[in-house]
């Protein structure tokens, strides 16, 4: 309790202390109700700002942005904080000198002293927003610090501050043109630069083409105030400076958009058509001025092209002009657009140049400067040309002079001759020769145009088969064609034995000897008889065979033979297909044979022992066990037609028939008895119910005739 009551005493004590101190004029801050504490710590009296925990939004002023960065004696100059001003000016400077006001914040911002963004916003909302290069520029350009009012009285005219530029402009001089200071009728806030202008040219004179890009001084040099309006008044020189053509001496209008545009001076569109009366065409277009009108001239100009191309025409030497007398009217042989080549029309004359005639000078044909009276005939330029032709002889053949019929005006040689036109027309090797290897000695008109007349050598020399010999037929087309002597193109089908198969590859003396090629007989045997006779297998003739061979062979091949049994009353079939004729046609027997397999087969019937058919009387119809396949391949069927032994309980139990049948004599007898195990005894006893039992095999047979018992 003492020790609390100490501390209540220091306590109070202090805090009396502290009052009187606050009362006193000792106390540094003046009226700030605040303890000490708050700032200053017992272990020392210096204030640490990082230990403090002073809140200077309850003074009512929040430190913000920037405050929040300022230490206290940068607003607080002395220790007595309960007096300092909360006002912008008071701390700062007012540069705009009360004329914008004290509420600072409404341009600036706690956060930022020069934040121009927004004081550029802000200046939008005034009667002068920033556009343009308005917009970058200081603010002390327009609002000079010197002078009183530069803010709140500032002016918005554009000469206010462009003055000095308005009176330096020399392109155009401003003062001296006396331009309006609105400097907005030429130039745009919202151009970057002043010397851009969007000034239009008034519409009394557009600007157009060149016009654009010129200075205004070059067209206002004494004013800008009634300037004349024509080509003329500025153009005057080049007017005067011209020489091709020389406009003041051709005494050219001074109207000068009658050939010039506003485009290009040099680009003069002079109608020559409607002015002259002559037509600037082709190679006129192109040509100067004086080149027609010399020294100047104007009129009294000749106006067809001999007045102008005299020389032209007098030089000219293949053809010369001069010499043939051609015409002064240039135009039928030349064109406007060039003076050479030039493009006279033969067509237009009594021989039209075509084929070779189209590349020969002039003078090849026109000898000696002759155009008129030129014959047309081909003889009389190509005179030479026939007379030395020797494959054929033109001059010692008589030939027509009338060269056209052979040769073309393509080229002289190879020749067009067109055999196609005689009696004769060239076709096949006819058309591979030479002409004197048919018109020999010079002989064109007279020949005969049948084959043998020029090829009797040919027919005469022909061996196989000989045609002399052999009384041929002249007409050598019967055998041979125009496309080649050999080989022979003789149609056997013509004949009355048209060839076919192997014939077709024999020479003809194989048929034909001794050259005899009439009164041939046509059948087979008559050319085939050692044939015929050389066969033994069969012997055809041991067997009579027929003469006409085809019922056997075709002319495809004499061997193998087609004979087809089919069409015999014994069809082969079966292993009869394999076996040779001799194995049944015997001794040559073809005919009178019988068809049933007994007469061919005894000797299989007599020997064949299990079952021995002989002894058991089979019959010889052999059909009804064998068959043609093979002879050891029985079809007969003991199982249905009489007792199962290759079926049910009797399968594998017997190995002969001999093993059922005991008397090979009769297979009409059996015995079942003595197979089965069972003795009498035990059949008996098995059986003694039935009173039609017997111990007999065809007792057994009665009751079980399938090898089965009762039941089963």
């Amino acid at each position: 309790m003492k020790v609390l009551l100490v501390i209540s005493i220091i306590s109070t004590s202090f805090l009396s202390f502290i009052q009187s101190v606050q009362e006193s004029d000792k106390y540094p801050h003046g009226n700030l109700d605040m303890e000490c504490s708050v700032c200053h710590k017992t272990d020392s009296w210096a204030v640490n700002p990082d230990s403090m925990y002073f809140d200077h939004e309850k003074t009512g002023f929040a430190l913000l942005g920037q405050h929040s960065q300022a230490t206290c004696r940068g607003c607080h100059s002395s220790l007595n904080f309960a007096y300092v001003g909360v006002t912008c000016v008071d701390c700062h400077e007012d540069v705009h000198k009360s004329e914008l006001g004290f509420q600072c914040q409404n341009c600036h911002t706690p956060a930022s002293w020069n934040n121009v963004q927004e004081i550029f916003e802000t200046h939008n909302e005034t009667r002068f927003p920033l556009v343009g290069v308005h917009a970058v520029v200081d603010c002390e350009s327009c609002h000079p610090s010197s002078d009183p009012y530069a803010y709140k009285n500032t002016p918005l005219e554009c000469e206010v501050c462009h003055q000095q530029v308005y009176l330096s402009a020399e392109n155009p001089n401003h003062v001296q043109a006396q331009f309006s200071t609105d400097c907005e009728a030429c130039h745009s806030m919202a151009a970057t630069s002043w010397y851009i202008s969007d000034y239009q040219h008034p519409p009394s004179y557009i600007l157009r083409g060149a016009h654009l890009r010129v200075d205004c001084m070059d067209c206002h040099q004494s004013g800008y105030a009634g300037i004349p309006h024509d080509c003329y008044d500025c153009h005057q020189q080049d007017y005067l400076s011209s020489h091709d053509p020389d406009h003041a001496k051709f005494g050219f209008p001074t109207t000068c958009e009658t050939c010039h545009n506003e485009n290009h001076w040099g680009d003069a569109e002079f109608d020559h058509l409607e002015l002259s009366g002559f037509e600037l065409r082709g190679a006129h277009l192109t040509i100067q001025c004086i080149s027609c009108h010399v020294n100047n001239q104007i009129n009294g100009l000749p106006r067809e092209c001999y007045g102008c191309h005299v020389n032209d025409y007098s030089s000219v030497q293949d053809p010369n002009h001069l010499a043939a007398q051609f015409s002064h009217d240039c135009l039928e042989c030349h064109s406007e657009t060039v003076w050479s080549p030039s493009t006279f029309d033969h067509g237009q004359t009594r021989f039209t140049l075509s084929g070779a005639h189209l590349s020969v000078v002039c003078g090849d044909c026109h000898i000696n400067g002759q155009f008129a009276g030129t014959p047309i005939d081909c003889f009389s330029c190509h005179e030479d040309d026939y007379q030395a032709v020797t494959d054929p002889n033109h001059v010692q053949d008589q030939f027509d002079h009338d060269c056209r019929q052979c040769h073309s005006d393509i080229a002289w040689s190879p020749a067009s001759f067109d055999h196609a036109n005689t009696n004769f027309p060239l076709s096949g090797a006819h058309q591979q020769v030479a002409c004197s290897d048919c018109h020999q000695n010079g002989q064109y008109t007279g020949l005969s145009t049948d084959c043998y007349s020029c090829h009797e050598d040919d027919y005469q020399a022909v061996t196989d088969p000989n045609h002399v010999q052999d009384q041929f037929d002249h007409d050598c087309r019967q055998c041979h064609s125009d496309i080649a002597w050999s080989p022979a193109t003789f149609d056997h089908a013509n004949t009355k034995f048209p060839l076919s198969g192997a014939h077709q590859q024999v020479t003809c003396s194989d048929c034909h000897q001794n050259g005899q090629y009439t009164g041939l007989s046509t059948d087979c045997y008559s050319c085939h008889e050692d044939d015929y006779l050389a066969v033994t297998d069969p012997s055809h003739v041991q067997g009579q065979f027929d003469h006409d061979c085809r019922q056997c062979h075709s002319d495809v091949a004499w061997t193998p033979a087609t004979f087809d049994h089919e069409n015999t009353n014994f069809p082969l079939s079966g292993a009869h297909q394999q076996v040779a004729c001799t194995d049944c046609h015997k001794n040559g027997q073809y005919t009178g044979l019988a068809t049933d397999c007994y007469a061919c087969h005894e000797n299989e019937y007599t020997n064949t022992t299990d079952p021995n058919h002989t002894s058991a009387g089979f019959p010889v119809t052999c059909g009804d066990c064998h068959n043609s396949t093979a002879w050891d391949q029985t079809t007969w069927d003991h199982d249905a037609q009489y007792f199962p032994i290759y079926s049910g309980a009797h399968a594998q139990k017997w190995d002969t028939c001999a093993d059922c049948h005991l008397a090979p004599a009769d297979y009409k007898q059996f015995e079942c008895i003595f197979c089965h195990e069972h003795n009498q005894t035990d059949m008996d006893n098995k059986h003694r119910e039935r009173s039609d039992y017997l111990y007999q095999s065809s007792a057994c047979y009665d009751c079980h005739p399938t090898g089965r018992s009762e039941g089963d």
